[in-house]
């Protein structure tokens, strides 16, 4: 790999752009360093060139970085990138700056290690003449199974999706605590491992590395307790490679924490009701053969965020007005505290070195699977079936009809459609892309010039003017509400009244005999595929609104 991009990089080289390949990796907090550099890097964009990062060292030359790969193994990122001088201005908007000091520990490859907010990075810069030192160098620096994977926020919809496979998952409850490796050698010796690169032990003194032979994964908690739940490394012997279940019997008993196993929601509303002796704030999902996808789901989503004269700040912003609610407390400058989504102090983040990015999803996604709270595993099984039905057709032009925010745009890309034209007249599309294009506006006035081999229609209350639309093409697909009832339900609630169906009060069919649409297009020459998938994994009360639904494929004979 390495000497493949080196190869590409030498093709790159010019006189006009510089070629930057590099390898980086995250690394503990190094000993005897001199940091001989320090200056501040401040980002910019362009909202006319969205690939490229903008960027200027103290207040010098702006320069513009564009990736032209990246590739990630295990923890190392290797980038290849171009870079060149800006002369004009191209109405920048700036993003962030980071405060950035650095360490020269190498001259051929160049190697470097740089500290952002006591976070350290090696970087080894590489070529066709040293891109067989570079993993050598990695390795020297590099600490066994540091850092381990994170548990990931997910929504409702998307875990929804992943635990349909409910033999490849355990769940375990998730202590408030602190996430740390332990590091330990014949049973003896022991160094606690922090996110953030620093050495302790139980009661937070400064260590010096050791080498292990047993690596834990563990939560501490406040009262110095700690609970193990995986386990990497056993007296010497690297088991990472077995799965979940295997290497859970190499913890110690006393620490161990539970982890379950479950086949169905049943089994899954059981675990949510159990209580455990120490504090806990949600859930963690692992999958039981690929150690690197694991997911969180609490009780109350929070955020971490940086207290900045006065505001709070997510780590890619300059500019905030949210403020604490907290107004007494005494927050530090420059600071990481975890909040609610209200802005309630929960605590401080000590062992952070950096604000989070974003904001989490929706609150407590296990439970809303578990109890069909907003229909996660229904909304899964329709997209699963949004996904057969446009396999079906070509993969040249589709009208969409009732696009709304666009929430297909990654199948049709996924399906490499050549072009979607998106129809709505309240078309809010949440993505872009230049194989979309969009019509803000109603069926019956979509331009006549527009050609399409496919229509696709999935849950917009029917009218007689798609007809003429479903006649220019030669495919056809649907998905319609063609057996309503009335229900209730502490989930949702159906009713119709005056021929329309209402789905918790919000209007969203006409009543439809979709039998007699059906049999009007056989008479007129198309050939008719229902579907007959039903939804297996979700609450009744899923399954049963499921039942209301049908869906079609169409296609001239």
């Amino acid at each position: 790999m390495f000497l493949k991009l080196a190869k590409l990089a030498e093709e790159l080289k010019s006189p006009l752009i510089t070629v930057e390949l590099e390898a980086r990796t995250k690394i503990l907090k190094p000993k005897d360093i001199k940091f001989t550099q320090n200056y501040n890097l401040t980002y910019y964009r362009s909202t006319l060139y969205p690939s490229i990062t903008f960027r200027q060292i103290n207040d010098g030359q702006m320069e513009s970085k564009e990736t032209v790969e990246k590739i990630k193994l295990k923890d190392i990122n290797i980038v290849l990138s171009v870079e060149q001088k800006i002369k004009r201005n191209l109405n920048l908007i700036k993003v962030n700056t980071r405060k950035v000091e650095r360490a020269i520990i190498n001259k051929s490859p160049y190697t470097t290690i740089t500290k952002v907010n006591d976070e350290y990075t090696l970087e080894v810069e590489f070529d066709l003449g040293t891109h067989n030192q570079v993993m050598d160098i990695l390795k020297q620096h590099k600490s066994p199974f540091w850092p381990a994977v994170k548990p990931m926020e997910i929504s409702s919809l998307n875990l929804a999706r992943k635990l349909i496979k409910t033999d490849q998952w355990c769940i375990a409850p998730k202590a408030d605590g602190e996430h740390i490796l332990i590091y330990t050698k014949n049973n003896d010796e022991a160094v606690i491992v922090h996110d953030n690169g620093k050495l302790t032990d139980l009661e937070g003194v400064e260590q010096e590395m050791i080498e292990p032979d047993t690596i834990y994964e563990a939560e501490l908690l406040d009262n110095n307790k700690l609970l193990t739940y995986d386990c990497f490394l056993y007296k010497g012997n690297d088991i990472s490679r077995l799965n979940y279940l295997e290497r859970r019997k190499f913890l110690p008993k006393k620490s161990k924490k539970v982890a379950y196993q479950f086949n169905d929601l049943e089994g899954l509303r059981i675990i949510l009701k159990y209580k455990f002796d120490y504090k806990t704030d949600g859930f963690i999902i692992t999958n039981i053969y690929n150690r690197k996808l694991i997911y969180k789901s609490k009780f109350i989503n929070t955020v971490d965020l940086r207290f900045k004269n006065g505001y709070l700040l997510l780590e890619n912003e300059l500019v905030a007005e949210r403020i604490p609610k907290n107004t007494d407390y005494k927050f530090e400058e420059d600071g990481i505290y975890e909040f609610d989504l209200e802005m309630n102090l929960i605590k401080e983040r000590k062992d952070k070195t950096i604000a989070n990015y974003k904001f989490p999803y929706d609150d407590n996604p296990l439970y809303k699977i578990a109890y069909g709270i907003g229909l996660p595993s229904l909304k899964c099984f329709h997209n699963k079936m949004k996904t057969r039905l446009l396999e079906f057709l070509p993969k040249t032009r589709l009208l969409d009809i009732g696009s709304a925010t666009g929430e297909d745009i990654n199948k049709w890309h996924n399906l490499k459609f050549e072009q979607v034209y998106c129809i709505d007249p309240l078309l809010e599309l949440n993505e872009h892309s230049k194989n979309v294009l969009e019509i803000k506006d109603y069926a019956r006035n979509i331009p006549t010039d527009i050609k399409y081999n496919s229509v696709s229609i999935f849950f917009v209350p029917w009218d007689k003017d798609f007809i003429k639309l479903i006649e220019q093409a030669d495919y056809f697909i649907l998905i319609c509400m063609s057996h309503p009832f009335d229900h209730q339900s502490e989930t949702f609630t159906t009713k119709i009244e005056n021929n329309k169906i209402y789905l918790n009060d919000q209007f969203i069919e006409n009543l439809t005999d979709y039998n007699e649409i059906i049999g009007e297009f056989i008479e007129l020459g198309w050939n008719h595929i229902k579907l007959l998938d039903s939804l297996d994994y979700g609450t009744e009360n899923e399954k049963i609104l499921s039942k209301m639904y049908t869906y079609h494929y169409f296609e001239r004979y």
